[in-house]
C-alpha cells in the first residue's frame, strides 16, 4: 500500500494511478509460476493494498495465460469478499512477456491468449458485477 499511496500524492488532478501486480516468481520462466490456488492468494495481498490508491490494476510482464488468470481470479475474489458494493471496481491491465516469434511465453498465440481472457473475465462478470474487460 505505500507504494499506492506515494504515488496517489504525488499525481495531478488528470493522472491515473497504476497499481502494479507483477510476476511473483520469474516473469521469463512459466515453468516457474506458482499453483493456481496459491498464485491467486498471493495477488491478493498487493490488491488489496493498493486499492485505496489506485485507479487501474497493471499485471505486468506475465510469462503464461495461467498467470493472468491468478490475478483476474483474485481481483474477482477481492471485490465478491470484500462487498465493494458502492465502491468503484477498477479495470484491469495484462501485458505479456513475449518470445522472439510473437508469442507468450507458453507457446500461445496473442489472439488466443486474449479469447481466453475475454471468456475469463465473463465466467467471472457472472459472480460479480465487476468485469476485468473493458474498451479503453
Amino acid at each position: 500500500g505505500i507504494s499506492g499511496e506515494i504515488a496517489r500524492r504525488a499525481a495531478t488532478d488528470e493522472a491515473l494511478v497504476l497499481g502494479s501486480l507483477g510476476p511473483q516468481v520469474e516473469s521469463y520462466r512459466p515453468d516457474l509460476i506458482m499453483k493456481h490456488d496459491e498464485g491467486v492468494k498471493t495477488y491478493q495481498y498487493p490488491i488489496e493494498g493498493l486499492y485505496p490508491f489506485v485507479d487501474i490494476y497493471l499485471a505486468e510482464t506475465m510469462s503464461v495465460l495461467e498467470e493472468a488468470f491468478q490475478v483476474v481470479d483474485a481481483l474477482s475474489t477481492f471485490y465478491q469478499t470484500q462487498n465493494q458494493g458502492e465502491h468503484a471496481k477498477h479495470p484491469l491491465l495484462i501485458s505479456f512477456t513475449l518470445r522472439s516469434d510473437g508469442k507468450v511465453r507458453s507457446g500461445e498465440s496473442v489472439p488466443e491468449v486474449i479469447a481466453k481472457l475475454i471468456q475469463r473475465a465473463y465466467e467471472k462478470k457472472s459472480r460479480t458485477d465487476w468485469s476485468p474487460i473493458q474498451l479503453l
